[in-house]
Formats: C-alpha cells, sequence, structure tokens
C-alpha cells in the first residue's frame, strides 16, 4: 500500500528528524560536557579541543609524578625526625655508659677532695699525704709500694679516708683494676696498712699484698689502739703468703683486729687468701667487729679455723649483713685459744644471711683452753650450706642462744635442723653480691638498650619508603616538570644506615 505525503506533511516530518537530531546532539553535550564531540560538529574546534586535552592528560601525569616525589620527601623527612630522636636516645644511653665504665681525669678528683685532700698516683705522693695529715686522700690507679719489708707500710691517722674513686660516685667500683695498692714484705713480719687512731676510713681501694712470714703477723690491714674506731667498705683483698714458719701459721689472715679496737665493715669486702692456714679476719681481745646490715662480706680462705677467728680473749663478732664463706678450714668461724675465765661472742641478727662452703660445713668450732663462747641467732636469719655440690637454704624460726659453751662443733650442715628451730626456704641471693658484678649487670643493660635502639634505626630507615624509593638507603629521585623531561630536578639520597655512619652495635666491659 503506498502513502502520499503532500509537501506540508514532508516538512512536518522533516523537522521533527531535525528536532530529534539536536535532541540527540544536546543530551550528548550535556553527557560530555562538551560542545563540540566531533570533527563534524566544529573540526576546528574539535581538534584544537583534542590538542588540549592531550596536553591537560600529559600535565596530569606530570602532576601526579611531582605529589608521588613530594609524598616521597615527606617519608624520607619523617623518616628522618625519628631517627634524629632515636639518635639522641642512643648518645644519652651511650653517655650514661660512659659514667660508668670511664675514668674521670685526676683533675676531677682533685677539685672533690678540696684543699685538705689529695689525690695520688705514686708511692711518694701516697707516703707524703698521710704524713701531711691530708684528710681525704684518693688512690688514682695501681700504686706500687714495692717491699715494704724496710720501709715499712702505711699507717692511718686520726679521720683520714684512704680512699679510690668509687668513693665519690659510680666512676669505676672495679678495684681490681683502678684504685689499688700493692705491696710485697720479704722481712719477718710488716703490715700493708695500719690504723691506730679513731675515725680512719679504708673505702674503695683495692690490696694485693704478698707476705713472706718467717716469724709474726704480716696483715693487709691492721687495727690496733684500745677505743679506736675504724672503719672499712667496698674493698678488695688479695694477700699470697708464703709460710717459712709452720710454727706461726696461726698469725696469719688479711684484717686482724687488735684489742679493744671497734671494726665497722659496710659495703662490699671480698678477702681472698692463697698460703696454707690463712684465715681473713681475726679479732683480739674485747674488741669488737660490726658487719652492718648493708655490708657483703665474702672470704675465700683456706685457714685452719674458718673465715673468721676469735683469739686469746673476749671478742665480740655482730653480723646484720650477709656473709659468705669459703674455706678450707674446719668451720667459718673459729673460737681458737680464749683463756679460762673468756667469753668470746658471736651475734647475728635476724637480717642476717650466712653461706657456708667449708670441707667441714661447720657453722662454728670452739678450739679453747678454757674460754668459752655465746652464739646468738636472732629469729629470721638465713643460713644456707654447701654440701656435695648442692645447697640447702634455711630460715630460722626462733631465736636461738648458745650462752657459755666450750663444746666443739656447735651447728653444722648435719645438725642444723636438730638444733635450730629452721625450715627449709627456697633459694636466696648469696651473701656478698660482688658490686662489681652489679655495675657489669648495669653496663650489659645499657648494651642492650643502646643495641634495640640502634636495631629500630635500622629498620626505621629501611621503612622510610614510597612506591619503592627510599631516600634514606641512597636511592635518588627524579622530578620531570615537561613532557620531555628537559626540566626536571634530581633528588639524591643518602645512606644512612648505622653502618655507613658509624654506628655497630656496642659491648662496653668494665
Amino acid at each position: 500500500m503506498m502513502i502520499s505525503l503532500n509537501a506540508s506533511m514532508r516538512n512536518t516530518l522533516l523537522s521533527l528528524r531535525n528536532i530529534s537530531a539536536q535532541q540527540d546532539n544536546m543530551q550528548l553535550i550535556l553527557s560530555t560536557g562538551k560542545k563540540v564531540n566531533s570533527a563534524i560538529d566544529n573540526p576546528s574546534s574539535y581538534y584544537q579541543a583534542t590538542s588540549l586535552t592531550n596536553r591537560a592528560a600529559d600535565l596530569l601525569n606530570l602532576l601526579n609524578s611531582m605529589e608521588q616525589g613530594i609524598q616521597t620527601i615527606q617519608a624520607a623527612n619523617t623518616g628522618v625526625d625519628t631517627a634524629l630522636n632515636l639518635l639522641e636516645q642512643m648518645e644519652a644511653i651511650a653517655n650514661q655508659g660512659e659514667s660508668i665504665i670511664k675514668v674521670p681525669s685526676k683533675e676531677y678528683f682533685e677539685n672533690l677532695v678540696g684543699a685538705n685532700g689529695a689525690v695520688v698516683t705514686t708511692a711518694e705522693e701516697l707516703r707524703n699525704a698521710i704524713a701531711a695529715n691530708k684528710e681525704t686522700i684518693c688512690v688514682y690507679g695501681t700504686i706500687d709500694l714495692g717491699d715494704i719489708s724496710t720501709s715499712g707500710g702505711l699507717e692511718l691517722k686520726a679521720n683520714q679516708k684512704l680512699v679510690g674513686i668509687g668513693y665519690f660516685g659510680d666512676f669505676d667500683s672495679d678495684v681490681d683494676k683502678f684504685s689499688s695498692i700493692t705491696a710485697v714484705n720479704s722481712g719477718k713480719q710488716g703490715n700493708l696498712i695500719s690504723i691506730s687512731q679513731n675515725n680512719s676510713l679504708l673505702d674503695g681501694v683495692s690490696l694485693h699484698y704478698e707476705s713472706i712470714i718467717e716469724n709474726g703477723g704480716g696483715y693487709a690491714v691492721y687495727v690496733r689502739g684500745s677505743g679506736i674506731s675504724s672503719t672499712l667498705q667496698n674493698l678488695d683483698i688479695k694477700c699470697d703468703y708464703v709460710l717459712n714458719n709452720t710454727s706461726n701459721s696461726n698469725f696469719r689472715c688479711s684484717i686482724y683486729v687488735d684489742k679493744e679496737a671497734t671494726l665497722n665493715i659496710k659495703g662490699s669486702l671480698n678477702i681472698q687468701n692463697s698460703g696454707d692456714f690463712a684465715k681473713g679476719i681475726e679479732a683480739e681481745q674485747d674488741s669488737i667487729i660490726n658487719i652492718t646490715e648493708d655490708a657483703q662480706v665474702k672470704i675465700d680462705t683456706r685457714g685452719y679455723y674458718g673465715g673468721y677467728s676469735i683469739s686469746t680473749g673476749s671478742a665480740i663478732i655482730n653480723i646484720a649483713g650477709n656473709v659468705q664463706f669459703y674455706t678450707e678450714g674446719i668451720s667459718g668461724f673459729g673460737v681458737v685459744a680464749a683463756p679460762s675465765g673468756a667469753t668470746a661472742k658471736i651475734s647475728i641478727s635476724s637480717t642476717a644471711k650466712l653461706y657456708f662452703n667449708t670441707s667441714s660445713n661447720a657453722f662454728v668450732s670452739n678450739h679453747t683452753s678454757g674460754g668459752k663462747k655465746d652464739l646468738e641467732i636472732s629469729q629470721g636469719a638465713k643460713v644456707a650450706f654447701e654440701k656435695k655440690g648442692k645447697t640447702f637454704y634455711y630460715e630460722v624460726q626462733s631465736d636461738y642462744k648458745d650462752e657459755n659453751t666450750s663444746s666443739s662443733t656447735t651447728i653444722s650442715s648435719d645438725n642444723i635442723t636438730s638444733v635450730l628451730n629452721v625450715k627449709t626456704t627456697s633459694e636466696w641471693q648469696l651473701p656478698c653480691i660482688n658490686m662489681d658484678v652489679l655495675y657489669k649487670k648495669q653496663i650489659m643493660q645499657y648494651n642492650q638498650q643502646f643495641n634495640d635502639a640502634l636495631n629500630q634505626y635500622d629498620q626505621l630507615i629501611k621503612d622510610s619508603y614510597y612506591k619503592g624509593i627510599n631516600l634514606l638507603k641512597g636511592d635518588n629521585l627524579k622530578i620531570n616538570f615537561n613532557e620531555t623531561g628537559e626540566h626536571n630536578i634530581l633528588v639524591q639520597g643518602k645512606d644512612i644506615t648505622s653502618s655507613n655512619i658509624g654506628l655497630s652495635e656496642v659491648l662496653w666491659q668494665r
């Protein structure tokens, strides 16, 4: 069937089609936002717009590259700020460690001792300072007195203090290596240091004394004089005894407290003797030895009568601190040759801790010729015996008194539970913590803290990257400012890992 259209109808249809085409074109313009969407719309404008669009895309790529570069630089900058904080922490840790392992200059201690003190480095300076009544005499380094059989030992005067650098702070309390006095005695007898006047102090000095005894004493420290009182603390004493006359074997000890003198022991005291029959400390008639609560005493000796010996009279030993015995003798304490009518007294307070590692494991032995002994142990005191490689720990449950007795072995590892009211207890810290051990432990903590911070530093540097570029590990960053790369900036990285800035893990030692 054929449909005929007149002219009016054809014009109407063409108008409708044009309107539809215009509608489609307007919808395209609205959806794209472009007035010209094809070359048909406007060839000149279309190709110009296409060129500008491509240019904008290139600029957008450059902008994105710049933003990525900024992010990379910001990552490096944040890493640097945090790294600086870690480096400051490591510096502080290193300064703390240095304060313990490094010894300040001699002039530093001269300011501390003042005008009435002296810092000495030679035997002549030491003797002159004592003779000049200097109040505080600081031993700086090792002083060798040589053979004192003719020149004599040292004799402290009233109120004099003979000290090491550790007396002034925790600079270096390893007195085996610093602030030490050595001497040898090749004569019949002689004493390294004598204290014969009141209120003398010996603190923080290492004594190494070699004595060849033919007849009589020979002590590292000799406290003598009726009524005097002196104090020893933070000492390491090592005595090498060579015995030529066995009839005088009982006169061999590191510290001898004479009649009616008082000795106060504080802090750390380590005594090590070599030579048969050598004892640690000997107390004479009516003398008093006070081991204070803060004291940590270790005696390692071959003394036949033990680490402590009470001879020829009524002496008193008061123990409130920690005492550790390593001896091949017959006991920790030996009461020897006390005359008839005399009573030696050993008083052990509730705060005391005693550790025995002796050949017989005896607590106290009495070898008197008529004299007696008193033994008092307060409730709360702790006692440990080493026996056959195993340590047995006890705590005293009630006060114990053994008065005016002349029996032989009072308490031993074999009979302690039948003599004392004790209970077994878990391991407690052994007496005599060597102070240098504490400082070594502290230094190891500084080692650990420094090395941990160093590892954190390296991990931080490793993580300070962005999109695979790490300026802090030496990578470079190139940022272009045009499409051809003709205009650009090159950000050069720097490898600041610990090895490249001269840092490494430390092992500080005393």
